[in-house]
């Protein structure tokens, strides 16, 4: 008896982790919301001070860009390699195989070219 209790307790607060931990997607047009945030030790007022910590719940960000004239003709992976420096090659390889990396909301391959004006969106995770 105690056993299926204790399991029924875990498998609760696993439900209730998971939904703490759902992802949000956040965008200019869609910003953070109060339930966008996961409260520890509940603030309190101590001494004057408020403590207390708040942490944003994961969520994916989309960075947007237009293809400027300086960018035609380039593969999608030449383009972020040369002028987005912060990460690898290796990595704006993977982003564009799992879609991470778009050009006009669809998939494309790694030797895809970027014409002008065209828009390219780049997800990531934000934790």
């Amino acid at each position: 008896m105690k056993r299926d209790r204790d399991e029924a307790e875990e498998e609760g607060n696993e439900e209730r982790n998971k939904r703490k931990m759902e992802i949000v997607w956040q965008t200019p047009a869609h910003p953070a919301q109060k339930q966008d945030y996961v409260f520890h030790n509940e603030a309190q007022f101590f001494g004057g001070n408020l403590t207390g910590k708040r942490h944003v719940r994961p969520y994916y960000f989309e960075f947007v860009s237009h293809v400027n004239k300086r960018w035609e003709g380039k593969t999608i992976v030449d383009l972020f390699a040369q002028e987005f420096r912060g990460r690898s090659r290796d990595y704006y390889v993977s982003a564009v195989k799992c879609g991470r990396i778009q050009v006009d909301g669809e998939n494309i391959p790694v030797s895809y070219i970027v014409k002008r004006c065209q828009k390219i969106s780049h997800f990531l995770h934000r934790l």
